[in-house]
């Protein structure tokens, strides 16, 4: 498959992917229309919520923050435009857990550490995963495809692969023994085979594992929306998961224009 298709689906997923498809919209918030603190914090204990906005004429202008058990301003920096892309925002999303959505000078709604949980946001980084997935397969193929000394570094789970493969051969599949690895199978051979992770410029297997670290765990989380785990680690790691990500594509991709691969 063409990486192509990846930068085409992730360009395209980005343009069309905006904040305001993650927000919880202003009619569905628990909101006051008086800036009293009593009746704020009481609403706060009652929904469990930690933003409690206050609408003034219709209008939200402040609201209560129970980590300060005071009213606030809504200030310009408390706001995302509600055409912003997902991917340009996730980051901002490390230093703080809530901004309220601005569409025509007007707040439309609430998005907080909890929406990052929802489809919109996993499609983004199912596209990265897939990505990187094919990336590895690519390297497979042209470091290994005489050679079956791979074969040794996963002992424990080539008879596992050597069962997919054997499956989806009966059904008719063009398939190879690489294309039958899950990507903790791939991130393993990575990291074991020394002629791999020196191609994609790595001085040791050490760094190699710094780098892939929690991404097959990313993976299972992006894929089980069913039980969301998204967030089960935080955002931050959630989000230096992703750094993590983006960079070892970018790693992979280098060596391989370098060789005329890609």
């Amino acid at each position: 498959m063409s990486l192509n298709v990846f930068d085409d689906a992730s360009r395209t997923i980005s343009a069309s992917l905006r904040i305001s498809q993650i927000m919880t919209p202003e009619p569905s918030l628990s909101c006051l229309t008086t800036r009293d603190g009593e009746k704020a914090k009481q609403l706060s204990l009652d929904t469990n919520y930690d933003i409690i906005p206050i609408s003034r004429n219709g209008v939200i202008s402040s609201y209560f923050h129970r980590a300060t058990g005071k009213i606030e301003r809504v200030q310009v920096g408390d706001l995302l435009s509600s055409e912003s892309p997902i991917d340009d925002c996730l980051e901002l999303f490390r230093d703080r857990e809530f901004y309220f959505v601005n569409r025509e000078n007007r707040v439309v709604g609430l998005v907080n550490h909890a929406d990052l949980d929802k489809v919109p946001v996993r499609l983004s980084f199912y596209v990265l995963i897939s990505k990187l997935e094919t990336l590895l397969l690519a390297m497979f193929r042209f470091h290994y495809r005489d050679d079956d000394s791979w074969k040794g570094l996963l002992r424990d789970r080539v008879g596992k692969i050597a069962d997919i493969y054997e499956a989806k051969k009966r059904r008719g599949l063009d398939i190879s023994l690489f294309d039958c690895m899950n990507l903790s199978d791939m991130l393993e051979l990575l990291q074991k085979s020394e002629k791999l992770y020196e191609f994609i410029g790595f001085e040791s297997r050490k760094k190699c594992e710094k780098a892939c670290s929690g991404l097959d765990e990313l993976r299972h989380d992006v894929m089980h929306t069913a039980n969301p785990t998204l967030l089960a680690r935080g955002v931050p790691n959630l989000l230096d998961r992703r750094q993590r990500l983006i960079q070892l594509i970018r790693t992979c991709e280098e060596a391989m224009r370098k060789t005329g691969l890609n």
